[in-house]
């Protein structure tokens, strides 16, 4: 037979267990659930659709043709030099479109649009001697890859690291035929306060181009 004392003990342990059993769900469910906030991505030239800017940059090239041949039938496209500013965006963007010609053998001529919100293009020529020295014309079939999928492509093999670990000042791509083959080629180069990466890409397949 159970003793009396027995029959209390087991009680007293039964009690514990629900006690500490409704005092687990009670505090559970006081606790709110942590919801995690996604992480903000900033849209800027390292993630955008690279095709997005196509329309653009044609209808951009196309008037500076215009105006080159206008001012000499014999200019021909030599070289694309694209500026933008530490924080990759769209409006921090100088494009500069150079032409060369064999009757001005000393001299690029050049064209400027900025895309900072202000319209208008500045024009100038300049001696070879004081910028881009003598790029050759190209072929423009051979000008696949924008400048676009350029920066997107150095950012993957090196850039966003490079960006990681150092303070970029300007990031400058330069369309033009290099090495002993002239390939049409984007070098594209992060420039930092105490250092510098670049890379080379060619503009027909998007790879990487090594001197």
């Amino acid at each position: 037979m159970i003793s009396k004392r027995v029959i209390f003990v087991v009680v007293v342990v039964i009690a514990g267990i629900v006690g500490l059993t409704s005092m687990y769900f009670l505090n559970n469910k006081q606790k709110p659930t942590e919801s995690v906030e996604p992480e903000q991505v900033v849209a800027n030239l390292s993630n955008m659709d690279p095709g997005d800017f196509n329309s653009d940059l044609k209808s951009e090239y196309t008037k500076a043709y215009n105006l080159a041949v206008a001012a000499n039938p014999q200019n021909a496209l030599s070289a694309v030099v694209i500026d933008l500013g530490k924080d990759l965006m769209p409006e921090q963007t100088t494009i500069r479109y150079v032409f060369s010609s064999e009757t001005d053998p000393g001299n690029n001529w050049t064209i400027t649009f900025n895309h900072n919100g202000k319209s208008g293009l500045l024009r100038a020529i300049i001696p070879k001697d004081d910028y881009l020295g003598n790029p050759t014309p190209f072929d423009l079939k051979l000008w696949k890859v924008n400048h676009v999928s350029a920066l997107q492509i150095a950012e993957k093999n090196g850039g966003l690291s490079w960006r990681e670990n150092n303070t970029l000042q300007l990031v400058q791509l330069t369309l033009r035929n290099i090495g002993a083959e002239n390939t049409l080629a984007w070098r594209v180069q992060y420039i930092g306060e105490n250092s510098d990466f670049s890379i080379n890409i060619e503009a027909l397949t998007g790879k990487i181009f090594r001197e």
